[in-house]
């Protein structure tokens, strides 16, 4: 019996806890699901104007591409909320199964009770009983006794009153717990039904691409022509502030730098995103092209794209060291926070102007609308001649 009281009363102490452990636990997993959710969004509105269109780019694919390996994500924590939910329906059993046994001991235990009661029941019984006694000590244990029966049958009652509370309870929790399975077997089915028709969608627009290689080859050359000019640029520039802080004798403005240079650098992977609501387009790095076979890309910084945010705004505090224009692109505006430079390029309307001093997050002007109708915007970050991958930088 003692044991069953354990159990009982660590029912008692864990009940309020289990559940609600399980509901934050969901909860957290839930979280997950509507972020990659809000990503897939943000990606389908991208993809609409695509459908529409005759041809599809290779920004278009790479953006099928990433909703697809997101949908895949989704998926499987969608497959980890069942195993999860599946865990928790053999505990929440077990944990019914247990409890029904500490309520059976406790009826068989106020059943015995009730047994000696009606045994000893009657006032001139007990009272016999009582003047019966050897002495003093003996005649006050027999009425502690009769006491005691009494207060048992009323701590028993209380204790299945509520062990039958906490096993309904128990049970209507498995009930809601094997109803959330059911919910997440249903939306599994549903995404892996949407991950097939991006797949088909993506096949398409492989077959599309691939008819066009001159042209994409012809783009990619561009490209690279617009990169190289754009580096050498940031080359320049990053010479003559070397050349020129090397001539600076000034302390106060030296020590300002590096002040500024080392805020920055404590501020990496907690830099705010320089389009809001954006998808990542194209990665930092050489990596094979999407569609043409050995065919390598390189990307000096990030693409960003986003459906319906078209505000581009500085990363952190500094200083606008230059605002050029290269044939073939839109506005860029190069940024620089002590020994490191942040580039933007693709804007199509500049708010601010050379030499000026600049707060973070400080809009310094609006991205391009490109042939599908989304915003894009390249970023690039580097430490002093050093290219860095922005998107270690960005929280």
């Amino acid at each position: 019996m003692k044991r069953y009281l354990l159990i009982y009363v660590s029912f008692i102490v864990l009940f309020f806890y289990s559940f609600s452990a399980f509901s934050q636990s969901r909860n957290d997993l839930e979280k997950q699901k509507e972020k990659t959710r809000k990503e897939i969004d943000e990606k389908q509105k991208q993809l609409e104007s695509t459908l529409e269109k005759k041809q599809a780019t290779t920004k278009d694919f790479q953006l099928i591409s990433t909703t697809i390996e997101l949908r895949k994500s989704l998926i499987l924590q969608i497959e980890n909320e069942i195993k999860f939910t599946d865990i928790q329906i053999e505990k929440t059993a077990r944990e019914i199964q247990l409890l029904s046994n500490v309520l059976d001991s406790l009826k068989q235990e106020y059943s015995r009770l009730l047994r000696v009661q009606y045994l000893n029941s009657g006032k001139k019984k007990q009272l016999l009983f009582i003047l019966s006694s050897k002495d003093f000590n003996q005649a006050y244990r027999r009425v502690l006794y009769y006491r005691n029966i009494d207060f048992s049958l009323r701590l028993k009652a209380t204790q299945i009153q509520n062990s039958s509370k906490i096993l309904t309870s128990k049970i209507d929790e498995l009930k809601y717990i094997k109803i959330s399975k059911d919910v997440s077997l249903k939306e599994r089915e549903k995404e892996k039904a949407l991950l097939q028709k991006e797949q088909i969608q993506q096949q398409k627009m492989i077959v599309d691409l691939q008819k066009r290689e001159v042209e994409l080859r012809k783009e990619i050359n561009i490209k690279k022509q617009v990169e190289k000019k754009l580096e050498a640029e940031i080359r320049k520039l990053i010479e003559a502030e070397i050349r020129k802080r090397k001539k600076n004798t000034n302390a106060t403005v030296i020590k300002a730098d590096n002040v500024l240079s080392s805020n920055f650098r404590e501020n990496k992977g907690r830099l705010p995103w320089p389009l809001e609501n954006a998808s990542v387009v194209s990665e930092f790095g050489e990596h094979n092209h999407a569609i043409l076979k050995g065919v390598k890309v390189n990307n000096n910084g990030v693409d960003l794209a986003s459906s319906n945010q078209n505000a581009v705004k500085v990363v952190f505090a500094g200083e606008v060291s230059k605002i050029i224009r290269i044939p073939g692109t839109n506005v860029t505006v190069i940024v620089r926070h002590g020994n490191y430079l942040t580039v933007y390029q693709n804007l199509s309307e500049v708010k601010i102007k050379t030499g000026e001093k600049l707060k973070t997050s400080q809009i310094i002007g609006y991205a391009d609308k490109n042939e599908n109708g989304s915003y894009q915007v390249h970023f690039e970050l580097w430490d002093e001649i050093n290219k860095q991958n922005p998107l270690i930088w960005l929280k």
